[in-house]
């Protein structure tokens, strides 16, 4: 369980309430339901307190910590990896930033009370009513793609705002926390590689070399770059469904980011196309990928015109369009993989041993999703139609 202070607890109702004058009556911490995610564990954090001299009154929080026990050395990889103080950091030293500068309506993220090397707290989104789409969604309707694109348009425009305000560049500023934490030297990576690799020669008769795999690790290097004059924005760069909440009212549909994990300094067309081929399986984004791209591009430019920016002193639309095309094959490897570690249902880890963890975090990998694949369908059916993607991408 979570270690908490009461002077911690003192000063998270101290930022939500905007008073000094807090009694902690008493606090505890429970596993937000049985879920315990891959990259930290997750909590619903209850203080009770007394403010102003009122009554005593309960407040709920969201906090997601490193995993308390080392099961399967996830906190100790956790650690190693620096992936879990990265988001911390983060939260800290730059999305404050952006959220004090925002201009826009709305939010798209959590607000933060309490930041740790091994523990944060958010407020508790689903007393908003926000919640994460269903466990087996791999096709988002249009109005909820709709709705991540208009928040990541938000997001970016604050990125792009503070960099002219501060005359900063984030990419340079706050390059010691902006470290990559998921492609190229990963282990994990190279495991998703060899997986489509051996998925494709399996299933769209690939022949059993090492130049399509080649060809996949040099176009994921293009992630960097931005060769068309589009700019570099604090991307969130993990636009997968257990990272997106949503509230739908008569307003429509809202979209919060969460999980910064993953944040790089990239061309802002990663994100645009990430949102895009994460959310929806391919018959989708292929038919409705031109009226995604605008809707974006919409967006952004009514979000920067709260900054008093205009948008042909960031980019033109032409531009904008050359660059989605270009990293569009990183994002479509990157689905590949993210299918493989998403979307197999829970029951099918309930056996696994040790070396069954360490294989699917970094090892053989292909071995285990190539047993899923026969136990679940549709898992299979995801996975094939991702990397067949792939393969008419790469080999047509």
């Amino acid at each position: 369980m979570i270690e908490l202070t009461t002077e911690e607890c003192q000063e998270i109702i101290q930022i939500l309430s905007n008073s000094n004058d807090i009694e902690i009556v008493k606090f505890s911490a429970e596993h937000f339901g049985d879920f315990l995610g891959f990259l930290g564990e997750y909590y619903r954090l209850n203080i009770t307190a007394i403010v102003n001299n009122n009554e005593p009154q309960g407040f709920q929080f969201f906090a997601k910590s490193l995993p308390i026990k080392d099961l399967r050395k996830r906190r100790s990889m956790l650690i190693k990896s620096g992936i879990f103080k990265k988001e911390f950091q983060i939260y800290k030293e730059i999305l404050s930033k952006f959220i004090k500068i925002d201009v826009n309506d709305g939010i798209w993220c959590s607000k933060v009370f309490l930041v740790r090397d091994d523990l944060i707290v958010f407020n508790d989104l689903t007393l908003e009513n926000f919640k994460v789409l269903p466990d087996g969604v791999s096709d988002f309707e249009v109005e909820y793609v709709e709705a991540t694109l208009k928040t990541l348009a938000a997001f970016h425009a604050c990125s792009i705002a503070f960099e002219k305000q501060q005359n900063v560049q984030i990419g340079e500023k706050f390059s010691e926390i902006l470290f990559e934490t998921s492609v190229m030297d990963h282990g994990w990576f190279h495991s998703g590689l060899a997986t489509i690799q051996k998925i494709a020669e399996l299933h769209f008769n690939i022949p059993k070399s090492n130049e399509f795999y080649q060809k996949l690790f040099n176009v994921i290097q293009i992630m960097e770059d931005s060769p068309f004059d589009v700019p570099k924005v604090l991307c969130h760069r993990d636009t997968w469904k257990n990272n997106l909440m949503f509230r739908k009212d008569e307003n429509g549909v809202q979209c919060i980011l969460i999980d910064f994990q993953t944040s790089r300094y990239l061309a802002l067309t990663i994100d645009v196309n990430m949102a895009i081929i994460l959310t929806t399986r391919p018959n989708h984004h292929k038919q409705l990928r031109n009226h995604y791209l605008e809707f974006y591009f919409k967006n952004l430019i009514e979000k920067l015109k709260k900054f008093k920016i205009d948008i042909n002193s960031v980019m033109n639309f032409e531009n904008y369009l050359k660059s989605c095309e270009y990293h569009k094959k990183v994002l479509l490897i990157y689905k590949a993989i993210a299918v493989m570690l998403t979307q197999p249902p829970q029951e099918l880890f309930k056996d696994f041993t040790e070396a069954d963890y360490k294989d699917f975090a970094e090892g053989d990998r292909c071995r285990l999703v190539l047993k899923f694949m026969e136990q679940n369908e549709f898992f299979k059916e995801c996975l094939v139609e991702a990397v067949q993607e792939i393969v008419e991408e790469f080999c047509c």
